[in-house]
């Protein structure tokens, strides 16, 4: 009998990252790692060091994450790199996440991207610390669009008939080009990858 497709992921080479994260610990229910825990990582065979949280309640957060991404990265790549390929490396200093999943939220923001937040603007970093008046609180920590559209391949899951208003602003808006600032969804564009929509019916509109 085959099992789930799930099972046949290479979890004992598989790192988890997080997207975004809101400033709380992870034993409070608004933390994503205590619900990623929850629903994923605590039934998989994953070690610890496979696994990154954000550690938001640290004073540079968005540095350490950072810093704890390119070193993995650059370890994990080098360890699978002939003599010939190594020195390729330094070319591209961009972690390629193979697989990212994102949402939309009704006011067409993604990760902890939301409208007209200064993490918008960041075009170097690779995480950053996010709030203002239209971030919905506590303060979040996000990916930035430099590493999001570096990624191998992006999906962007989207369900419920309250996501379908949305998604008909952000398929109009497209058609003239992206609006960031207002539109944050609308920023998601790899470089070198692949983006990918999955919508229930509800969302579709039927």
């Amino acid at each position: 009998v085959i099992g789930p497709r799930w099972r046949s992921i290479p979890w004992d080479k598989t790192h988890l990252w997080i997207v975004d994260e809101r400033c709380v610990p992870e034993s409070h229910d608004k933390s994503n790692w205590k619900m990623i825990r929850g629903v994923l990582t605590d039934h998989l065979p994953m070690k610890s060091r496979q696994l990154h949280p954000m550690p938001v309640m640290l004073p540079d957060a968005a540095t350490a994450y950072e810093e704890e991404l390119t070193r993995v990265f650059e370890s994990t790549t080098a360890a699978h790199a002939s003599d010939d390929h190594a020195s390729l490396l330094s070319e591209t200093p961009t972690p390629r996440l193979d697989f990212v999943l994102l949402g939309m939220g009704d006011d067409a923001h993604t990760a902890s991207l939301f409208p007209k937040s200064p993490a918008l603007d960041e075009k170097v970093k690779l995480i950053a610390a996010n709030d203002g008046p239209l971030v919905v609180p506590p303060p979040r920590l996000t990916m930035t669009y430099p590493l999001l559209n570096a990624a191998r391949y992006l999906a962007v899951l989207c369900v419920g008939a309250k996501k379908l208003p949305t998604l008909t602003r952000v398929s109009e808006q497209l058609k003239s080009g992206p609006d960031i600032q207002n539109m944050p969804i609308t920023g998601i564009a790899p470089t070198d990858g692949e983006l990918a929509w999955f919508l229930d019916p509800a969302a579709a509109g039927e």
